[in-house]
């Protein structure tokens, strides 16, 4: 059953950690890992991971909030202060050729200054068959042990449903663990894909950024009603509200229903 990573500043994880609300399954960003050092280890640092042995941090290249990949000084950095469990490979948005070819120099020279940890490749293309293309050919790459499906193929092909069913039987056992990277327009498909039984979880903003406009959220037809901008939810801190609090248990226990 799928996880819910919630994406936010780190004043809001530092307030959610104080409420037990933040979990153990995380997408982090480089950049901002990087911008904010003492704050990261603070939240992530050594007590919160002996509380969380089980859990999970993925750290994102930022490609969404810069525009492009963060360098290899921001994400070597950033793995020092937070110690990720996987760490996400340079991608570029909807450029099968350019992902395969970055991700594979990135996985290269990393290893060879000593990050040997667990990558993730993410799929990119502009059709369902580079997609499949771009996530198959990384996952022949070392430790490359998870796949991004990313929010983009959504505006490309519809649903990520049969993109996730093709990277699924076109490869091996042990498959690599699938990872939704971010909320689409379709939440609801979002939310239908998460639900896959081999799918590892899903991070988003939305649900947190709703929450603190006093935004309930309870179904995910109205996940998609709410289309605030981001503007100013990374740097303005803000009480946590209880609506806030109910869209983080309402979409962990969506995701977390067995199937019967």
């Amino acid at each position: 059953m799928a996880k819910f990573a919630p994406v936010c500043p780190i004043w809001l994880a530092r307030k959610l950690n104080q409420l037990e609300m933040l979990g153990d399954y995380h997408l982090l960003l480089a950049h901002d890992i990087f911008k904010n050092p003492h704050g990261y280890a603070e939240v992530y640092g050594s007590n919160f991971r002996l509380n969380h042995r089980h859990g999970c941090i993925i750290l994102d290249n930022s490609l969404i909030e810069l525009g492009h990949p963060a360098d290899d000084d921001v994400m070597l950095e950033a793995t020092a202060i937070v110690n990720p469990n996987v760490v996400v490979l340079p991608d570029y948005a909807h450029d099968m050729e350019r992902t395969i070819t970055e991700s594979s120099k990135a996985h290269n020279r990393w290893r060879k200054i000593g990050l040997l940890i667990d990558y993730m490749g993410v799929a990119q293309g502009n059709t369902l068959d580079e997609y499949v293309k771009c996530a198959v050919t990384l996952t022949r790459l070392p430790h490359v042990n998870h796949i991004g499906i990313p929010r983009n193929a959504v505006s490309k092909l519809h649903s990520r449903f049969q993109l996730i069913q093709k990277v699924r039987e076109e490869t091996s056992p042990p498959w690599p663990e699938i990872h939704l990277l971010g909320f689409s327009e379709d939440v609801l498909d979002d939310v239908t894909c998460a639900s896959l039984p081999f799918i590892k979880g899903i991070d988003s903003a939305v649900p947190l950024r709703a929450g603190l406009e006093n935004v309930w959220l309870t179904s995910p037809f109205s996940y998609t009603e709410f289309v605030s901008p981001r503007n100013n939810y990374w740097e303005e801190e803000k009480p946590i509200t209880s609506a806030l609090v109910q869209n983080i248990q309402r979409l962990r226990q969506w995701l977390q229903v067995p199937n019967r």
